[in-house]
């Protein structure tokens, strides 16, 4: 039996969470229907929801949760639920604009409506993250604004207003903008913040830029030293160390990630945080449309997980004493994890470790069950009003619950067994194997 998992890739949650982002054309660009994740049932399922339901509390620290619930609660009654008649070949149905031409795929040709959606409600959300009395909410802010979308980035405007705007911002000194200010000022607030959420925020924004600006002054080892009993910044100090081929240094990191209380890179924390501060009455599409331009930015996020595989590489675990520490690397990421990344990795290694076959079988098999919800769960409409309402709701889950948390829950809800579900899994990827196969075959 084999698992694989391709370390460098931060795409591998992308299958199950096609449950959320089919609904969000915005993300559809960053996340590929790759996955080696798995999941691991060693652990009472209530113990992993509690897990990742305290991670995300914790990261969304003075932020009022319960609007998520309140939103989703509220959209059910949505006055534009109305059924309606029949689309024709090539519609599709935008939330409160009506039906649209749609492409091979059924999403709108058109996504200047959309785009526009999250731009009028990314207005909104800054200034309601820049007055916030909570840090957290401050560096979100502006890791959202030197993630770039400015006012007057280099990006196609909708409407005549907004060409109108943008246009004295276009000069060249105008690079010089809000996206390199606020990357700046964020890395300066995590010089001197004690919080290891903000910090984690400020080295997300400076991930691409750690040569530049204030970027230059920011390091893993003071991450780590800020949440010490967490895996992640413990992989980014063994990254780093790994880059200077500095060898003790980085298996001196990787030890401490086998000994770590929890792996957590707070994925979709972000996004709850935004869902959680944006005006209660704004438009469905709007909150929807924006937290799909967020899940993007939360998925561009590279985890240094290469280090980690080639430390406990087929040969490297042949060691005893290797093999110790890979086995108990492998064990907080796939129990203590809180992303489908950590459990893939983690199985991964603990298969290379010499885990038995039939906890490797359990894995996969929840594995398979999970990319089997995400094909069943395809909405044929996600722009629509049901649409959006569906896909609020399942942020709300992963809000409250984490990623890990919101994953299982929906397996234990689901009506067909783990095995059965795996089963049908793995049937439909045979199909689409022999059919590719075929076709193949068949150009000349």
């Amino acid at each position: 039996m084999s698992i694989d998992v391709d370390a460098s890739e931060p795409r591998s949650r992308a299958r199950w969470l096609g449950v959320i982002l089919i609904l969000v054309a915005l993300a559809a660009l960053v996340w590929q229907a790759w996955v080696s994740g798995v999941s691991d049932e060693l652990s009472p399922a209530s113990s992993a929801e509690s897990m990742g339901k305290t991670s995300l509390q914790d990261m969304l620290a003075n932020v009022d949760s319960a609007k998520l619930g309140a939103w989703a609660a509220s959209s059910a009654t949505h006055p534009a639920m109305a059924a309606s008649a029949p689309l024709a070949p090539g519609e599709t149905e935008i939330c409160g604009l009506g039906r649209v031409k749609a492409d091979d795929a059924g999403q709108p040709k058109d996504m200047a409506p959309i785009r526009f959606a999250a731009r009028r409600a990314r207005e909104r959300l800054l200034s309601a993250l820049a007055s916030s009395p909570d840090e957290v909410a401050r560096a979100a802010g502006l890791l959202l604004m030197s993630a770039g979308r400015p006012q007057f980035a280099d990006e196609a405007c909708d409407t005549a207003d907004c060409a109108q705007r943008a246009a004295p911002a276009n000069k060249p000194s105008g690079r010089l903008r809000s996206d390199l200010v606020a990357r700046d000022a964020l890395a300066s607030m995590a010089l001197t913040t004690r919080s290891p959420k903000v910090y984690a925020l400020a080295m997300n924004a400076c991930q691409s830029h750690r040569k530049e600006g204030v970027c230059l002054q920011l390091s893993p080892e003071q991450w780590a030293r800020l949440d010490p009993d967490n895996a992640v910044p413990w992989l980014y100090v063994a990254a780093d160390a790994g880059d200077r081929r500095e060898a003790p240094t980085a298996a001196e990191a990787l030890f401490r990630v086998s000994r770590a209380a929890r792996s957590d890179a707070h994925w979709g924390a972000l996004t709850g945080l935004v869902l959680a501060k944006l005006p209660a009455e704004l438009p469905i599409l709007d909150k929807v449309a924006l937290a799909g331009e967020v899940l993007s930015l939360e998925a561009e996020a590279l985890m240094p997980f290469v280090p980690a595989s080639q430390y406990c590489s087929v040969a490297e675990v042949r060691d005893a004493n290797r093999q110790q520490v890979c086995s108990a690397m492998a064990e907080v990421l796939v129990n203590k994890g809180s992303s489908l990344m950590d459990v893939a990795l983690g199985t991964s290694i603990g298969q290379r470790a010499g885990w038995p076959a039939e906890r490797l079988a359990t894995l996969q098999d929840e594995r398979d069950a999970l990319l089997q919800l995400n094909d069943q769960s395809a909405v044929a409409q996600p722009w629509s009003c049901s649409g959006l309402v569906r896909t609020l709701n399942q942020l709300t889950e992963m809000g409250q619950h984490g990623e890990l948390g919101a994953m299982r829950r929906a397996l234990k809800l689901a009506p067909e067994p783990v095995a059965v579900l795996a089963r049908k899994q793995r049937e439909s990827s045979a199909l689409r194997a022999a059919s590719a196969a075929s076709s193949a075959a068949s150009k000349p």
